[in-house]
């Protein structure tokens, strides 16, 4: 079953996460595509070193926080 890949998308329409993919060197991009493609074909049955299961609210806060650090 193919699930359908979601990017997050700002009030505007925006997609940051999207245009950040799109704006990596070719060999990133390259990778980057390939986990996207794996999420789509696998879904939550996808395991790592792929995924990891998110335990509390702390790991989704220091995720943010990096990713506002890349920004």
């Amino acid at each position: 079953m193919a699930w359908k890949v979601k990017f997050f998308q700002t009030s505007r329409g925006d997609s940051p996460t999207k245009d950040f993919i799109e704006k990596q060197d070719e060999a990133t991009y390259a990778k980057a595509l390939h986990a996207i493609r794996l999420l789509a074909n696998n879904g939550p049955f996808l395991k790592p070193p792929y995924i990891k299961k998110i335990q509390d609210n702390q790991e989704i806060k220091t995720a943010l926080d990096r990713i506002g650090e890349l920004v």
